[in-house]
């Protein structure tokens, strides 16, 4: 019975089937959208299983087939090695990768250890929650439109700090394609980014109740301008106010932020408000127009004022921890190769110069 095990591990036939069941996997996995491609298939405990019965199958067929100890079958024995290694880097990094996507405000920190503070995650089956609590807070310092390092224009650029960093003080500027690496992640620059108007909430007496940056959607026109509202890139959208889950909420609120082209940081902005009913949903519309930087509009017993804009980012982070035995593995394997072309080639040399060595003396005696 265990005769017949290793024959099977080490069988052409189950390599065969194996590559052929992974090859049609990763066109479905390719054809398929990025996102459910990757989850569906690259990512998933079958297709990583199927790779891991491929890696016994290739060191069961190295021991089998392969002599290890003989110099001429060092080149071979070093590339299948380099496979077996390269598989193993893909089957690591596909169970532990994580990738994540956090937007943050000028001057806001968030603490990557909270599951609320992610905007989207993905992540390997065996990727452990809790290892983002290696990363601590994070603070986002400023936005640079036009950002220039060492005299050479890099374009938009985000001043972050991270863990130890925040407390430090120390910042560190990320741009495309130049990330911040912290504890084995990587955080890189999302082109995506745009304006957080500060909206806040008076009683009629002027009192401040509450205030809070809203991110917008920067949506891209045809001449080339961007439109900046709530809701969601293809249709406008409301959001509950105040956003404090621990307060009652006020209104519903739907927005568009004019920048003013001559005065940073400044413009208008249009204000649809609708007073907001106990279960979340609206009710009567409290107000409907523009008003300028600074203008309290009344809505109800309160009134509201854009006070503030400042900028938002996108951080895209990800742990990809199989990467560097991907890399390390593949030159491996390409040096078993070259190996291999010169010992058969020393090897084809040295018989011929054995098989003319006969001839020559003859010719001399």
């Amino acid at each position: 019975m265990f005769n017949k095990i290793v024959n099977f591990l080490a069988s052409t036939k189950l390599a065969l089937v194996l590559l052929t069941v992974i090859f049609l996997s990763s066109v479905v996995g390719v054809l398929l959208p990025r996102a459910i491609g990757k989850e569906a298939v690259f990512a998933s405990l079958w297709f990583n299983f199927l790779l891991v019965l491929l890696i016994v199958n290739i060191v069961f067929c190295i021991t089998k087939r392969t002599s290890v100890l003989r110099l001429s079958q060092t080149g071979t024995t070093i590339f299948h090695v380099g496979l077996v290694l390269l598989f193993v880097g893909v089957v690591y990094d596909q169970l532990f990768y994580f990738e994540g996507a956090i937007r943050l405000t000028e001057g806001e920190t968030l603490n990557c250890g909270e599951r609320a503070s992610w905007d989207r995650i993905k992540m390997g089956s065996f990727f452990r929650i809790s290892k983002l609590n290696e990363l601590g807070p994070l603070y986002f310092h400023k936005l640079h439109v036009a950002y220039r390092e060492e005299g050479k224009y890099r374009g938009e650029a985000v001043e972050l700090a991270v863990g130890e960093d925040v407390q430090q003080g120390r910042r560190r500027i990320i741009y495309t394609p130049h990330p911040l690496k912290y504890n084995g992640f990587e955080f890189y620059r999302d082109k995506n980014d745009g304006f957080s108007p500060l909206f806040v909430l008076r009683d009629m007496k002027g009192k401040v109740l509450y205030g809070a940056y809203a991110p917008l959607q920067s949506i891209p026109q045809k001449d080339g301008t961007y439109l900046y509202r709530s809701g969601r890139a293809s249709a406008p959208g409301s959001f509950g106010f105040p956003q404090d889950p621990e307060l009652p909420r006020v209104f519903n609120l739907q927005t568009t932020y004019y920048p003013d082209k001559m005065k940073h940081m400044t413009g208008k902005v249009s204000f649809q408000i609708w007073k907001a009913l106990p279960d979340g949903n609206s009710s009567e519309e409290l107000y409907n127009g523009k008003a300028a930087f600074g203008e309290r509009v009344r809505a109800g017993d309160y009134t509201l004022s854009m006070d503030e804009v400042r900028y938002w980012t996108n951080i895209n982070v990800t742990y990809r921890p199989g990467l560097g035995l991907i890399f390390g593995s593949f030159w491996i394997a390409f040096g078993g190769l070259i190996l291999n072309v010169i010992l058969k080639t020393a090897t084809r040399a040295r018989k011929e110069s054995v098989v003319t060595s006969p001839n020559s003396e003859g010719i001399s005696s």
